[in-house]
């Protein structure tokens, strides 16, 4: 898990640099900048951390949670930026622009709920009273509803939603237009 992470993120990086002098963003999609690069490139030693904890204590689950996270990290930062590359920089050059781009708003609740878990299991690997219980059944349910939401996206109501890319208008993250597309057919 820790290679994939890296792989990914390598190839995010990649795709950034070739993308960015491509198209310019509207700020609605996500703007291109010096920190989009270095906060790629920053996030890369993560899995590294993850590997190094869970091969010399491979029961604390602090490196394993730093490997799932930095796997979701990885998954939702290429798939952002493949689907940018096929979507809007480079359209039908590759499949599965709108599968990277549901996967990628799928999995950052993951990626993000998993650090409650890291503060509340360091250093040793278990909670450091039973009082802090309810506090990681807490971050499991949001954990829970959050990828529950974003997988049925669109299919609650019984109405599909559009999504265009030429006009992006759901917020501010790099593929924020996926997050109102209805999951892939």
């Amino acid at each position: 898990m820790g290679v994939s992470s890296i792989a990914l993120l390598l190839a995010a990086l990649i795709l950034y640099l070739i993308d960015r002098s491509q198209i310019a963003l509207t700020e609605s999609v996500g703007l291109w900048g010096v920190f989009t690069g270095i906060d790629i490139a920053v996030n890369i030693p993560v899995p590294l951390l993850g590997i190094l904890i869970a091969s010399r204590r491979p029961r604390n689950p602090i490196g394993w949670i730093y490997l799932g996270a930095s796997f979701a990290l990885g998954v939702v930062i290429f798939g952002q930026l493949y689907a940018i590359h096929v979507l809007l920089v480079d359209p039908g050059a590759l499949p599965g622009g709108h599968v990277m781009a549901w996967i990628s708003v799928l999995f950052l609740p993951v990626a993000i709920c998993l650090l409650p878990f890291l503060f509340l299991l360091f250093p040793t690997g278990h909670l450091p009273s039973r009082r802090w219980r309810p506090v990681a059944w807490f971050s499991a349910a949001v954990l829970i509803c959050l990828t529950s939401d974003r997988g049925s996206s669109g299919r609650r109501s019984g109405r599909t939603r559009s999504w265009d890319p030429k006009k992006p208008r759901w917020g501010r993250s790099p593929v924020s237009w996926s997050q109102c597309s209805s999951p892939p057919p």
